[in-house]
């Protein structure tokens, strides 16, 4: 660790500002960049939604939503905590295999060895110490994953490559679903021995093809706790376009995952979907609607990657992808329907994929310094972290003041991407 993170003195400048990252990459480089990150979201996401309640309700039968409510809980520690630390000490390393590529493949490891643990853990603490395990180098993956764009990719194809950062996410829902429902429905626990093998493979492909040249020990600052920590910290007044950055996506995501958090408590309570269409079940529909929603997202990212990239403008099209999400959620606040709900799932899938496609390369345009490219990457991954944790807090606290009217939650929803999109034009640097 002393060698990777070794004092110097520092500069100000970064090897991938050099040509590294004027240069085209090719197609297989964008093909398994793609599978990288969906290896990483595939480790995470159908393990949260179908692994962990089922282990759960094996173990504590009893209490099985408060046993899943403060395991999740100890893994959102680790979500939010991980991309931040361990993209500030990306930063520094030294290492001749890579700053990224380094901790990429070591997480991918620790990743698979988590996965391992949960798939024998026989008491609720060992779940909850493998999911915080889980949660954390996953996520470190993904976020080394996040900062190979600003460190490599040109910004000519930026939009396009951050398309596959946003369609990892939807898609690691789908084949999550397959592979647990379809392939191993009579053994889902096998499903985490799959997910070590595509985490551990697929990183390894991706790094096969990722040269990435190491920084020096001539580039690393000298390492004082203070001044590590301090680093944590980016004045708004200083870099007002970062802070406003994190801000729209912030509010975009509060106002996401306010619905998404309740969307079956929606069709069970309000639309009553079981009474509407006998012999169906609630999860039956909400696999249509996000099935239709995934399909959507597909399309919207890869328009809005495409035409961000062609005209070099982002700050039109992340605005414009945020007031669809609010009109989407217009169509349930006036109409108790099951159309209406199907309107919200196809015209919030396009705004939602467009969104966080553009919105990634924008990121990437705002951080502060090239030497702390990780650490801020980080910083603006916490912009969607946070609001898994308090958007459930923002609907219930909806839902209570209304007395369980969901129009009032869609009409909070619409209102906080509408901030959102209008916000967006503070954002100075990047047309």
């Amino acid at each position: 660790m002393a060698d990777m993170l070794a004092p110097s003195q520092p500069v100000p400048s970064s090897p991938q500002d050099t040509s590294d990252a004027e240069r085209k990459v090719p197609w297989y480089f964008q093909l398994l960049y793609f599978f990288a990150n969906l290896s990483g979201h595939l480790t995470i996401i159908p393990t949260v939604i179908f692994l962990l309640p089922m282990q759960i309700k094996l173990m504590d039968p009893h209490n099985a939503e408060f046993s899943l409510g403060w395991v999740e809980a100890v893994g959102g520690i680790a979500s939010v905590i991980a991309a931040p630390i361990m993209g500030a000490i990306s930063d520094r390393t030294t290492i001749s295999l890579g700053r990224r590529r380094f901790w990429m493949l070591l997480s991918a490891v620790c990743a698979a060895l988590s996965l391992f643990l949960l798939a024998r853990s026989s008491t609720l603490w060992l779940l909850a110490v493998g999911w915080f395990l889980l949660q954390f180098f996953a996520d470190t993956v993904t976020a080394m994953l996040q900062a190979v764009i600003p460190d490599r990719i040109p910004q000519k194809q930026r939009g396009l490559l951050s398309v596959y950062v946003g369609l990892a996410i939807p898609l690691a829902v789908m084949v999550g679903s397959i592979i647990i429902a379809v392939f191993l429905k009579n053994n889902k626990l096998t499903a985490y021995y799959v997910f070590m093998g595509a985490i551990l493979l697929l990183t390894l492909f991706f790094s096969l093809v990722y040269k990435e040249r190491p920084i020096s020990r001539a580039e690393v600052p000298p390492f004082r706790w203070v001044d590590f920590l301090k680093n944590f910290w980016i004045s708004p007044r200083k870099h007002p376009d970062f802070a406003w950055t994190f801000l729209t996506r912030l509010l975009f995501m509060l106002g996401y995952f306010a619905i998404t958090a309740f969307l079956k408590l929606y069709m069970e309570n309000a639309l009553h979907y079981e009474a509407l269409f006998p012999g169906k079940t609630v999860d039956q529909g909400i696999l249509t609607v996000e099935t239709l929603m995934t399909v959507t997202m597909v399309i919207g990212s890869f328009v809005g990657g495409i035409v961000s990239d062609k005209i070099q403008r982002r700050k039109p099209v992340v605005a414009i992808s945020a007031l669809i999400v609010m009109v989407a959620c217009l169509f349930p606040a006036l109409s108790t329907s099951w159309n209406a709900l199907l309107a919200w799932a196809i015209i919030l899938g396009l705004g939602y994929g467009s969104f966080f496609a553009v919105d990634t390369a924008l990121a990437t345009q705002v951080l502060p310094k090239a030497s702390d490219r990780g650490k801020d990457i980080g910083i603006i991954a916490m912009a969607m972290a946070l609001p898994q944790i308090f958007s459930p807090m923002i609907g219930s606290s909806v839902l209570w003041l209304s007395q369980k009217n969901y129009s009032f939650l869609f009409l909070t929803s619409a209102v906080l991407v509408l901030l959102s999109a209008l916000l967006v034009r503070n954002i100075k640097s990047v047309r």
